[in-house]
C-alpha cells in the first residue's frame, strides 16, 4: 500500500504543479494581450491603458466556461489592431517565401524614363501587390502603370506620391520583409497600450504623418496637417 499511496501523492503534486503553471501562463497571456508585453519608459508615453483588468476577465471566463472567448475579450477592439494582425500574417508569409528583390541604387528615374533598375522595381511592387499582371515584364521604362503603382507605394509609406524613383523611394523599397514584420509587431504593441474605448467622436493625431483627424462614428469627417515635435522635443503619446 505504501508505494501505491506514494505514487498517488506524486501524481497529485504533479497535477497541482501543472495547474499552477497553466494558470500563471493564462494570466501572463491575458496581461500581454490586454496591456501589451512592454512598459514604455521616458516622457514619450504619458499614459498606459488600464481600462481592463485581465485577471478579472480570466476569472470570469473560468467561472462561466468561456475560456475560448478570452482572446476576443482581451485584445484591443480597434480595427487598426485587427488590420495589423492580418498584415503580420501576410508579411511573415512573404519572409518565408524569400522576401522581395533589391532595387539597386542610382539616379532618380522620372515617369517615362528608362533605367536598368526598373525591372527589379516592377518585381518588387508585384510582391506587395501594388502592381500585377505586367510584373514579369523586363521593360526598363517607368511606364504609366508602374508610376501609378509606385505612387501607391509612396503613399503607403509616408512619402510624397511623385511617381519618381528617387533615393527616398529606393530606401523604403529596400527595407526587408523581416524588418517590416518587426515594425508591424511594434505597432501591435502600441495598440495594446492604447485606450480600449475612444468614444464615438474623438480627435486623433498621427504623429509620423503630421496629420490630425476628427473621427465621427468611424469616419474621418475633418482632416488637416499639423506641426509635431522634433527629436529633442518630442510630441508625447497620450
Amino acid at each position: 500500500k505504501g508505494p501505491i499511496r506514494s505514487r498517488a501523492l506524486e501524481t497529485d503534486d504533479a497535477a497541482a504543479e501543472l495547474e499552477l503553471r497553466a494558470t500563471a501562463a493564462a494570466l501572463r497571456y491575458a496581461r500581454d494581450l490586454a496591456r501589451g508585453r512592454i512598459t514604455p519608459k521616458g516622457d514619450d508615453w504619458l499614459t498606459v491603458s488600464r481600462d481592463i483588468e485581465p485577471n478579472a476577465v480570466v476569472a470570469d471566463a473560468l467561472e462561466h466556461g468561456r475560456v475560448r472567448d478570452l482572446p476576443s475579450r482581451l485584445r484591443p477592439p480597434h480595427g487598426e489592431y485587427t488590420a495589423l494582425l492580418d498584415a503580420r500574417r501576410k508579411y511573415i508569409a512573404l519572409v518565408e517565401a524569400g522576401g522581395w528583390p533589391i532595387v539597386s541604387s542610382g539616379r532618380a528615374v522620372r515617369p517615362g524614363h528608362r533605367d536598368s533598375s526598373i525591372p527589379a522595381l516592377r518585381q518588387r511592387l508585384a510582391v506587395t501587390g501594388e502592381i500585377g499582371g505586367r510584373a514579369s515584364s523586363e521593360s526598363p521604362a517607368l511606364d504609366d502603370a508602374l508610376v501609378k503603382a509606385l505612387r501607391t507605394f509612396q503613399e503607403r509609406h509616408g512619402l510624397p506620391p511623385t511617381g519618381v524613383l528617387d533615393a527616398a523611394a529606393r530606401r523604403e523599397l529596400n527595407v526587408s520583409a523581416a524588418d517590416r514584420v518587426r515594425q508591424i509587431e511594434v505597432n501591435i504593441e502600441r495598440w495594446r497600450l492604447a485606450p480600449r474605448e475612444l468614444g464615438d467622436r474623438y480627435v486623433r493625431v498621427n504623429i509620423p504623418d503630421y496629420y490630425l483627424g476628427l473621427i465621427d462614428h468611424g469616419r474621418t469627417v475633418v482632416g488637416m496637417r499639423v506641426i509635431v515635435g522634433e527629436p529633442d522635443r518630442r510630441t508625447p503619446v497620450l
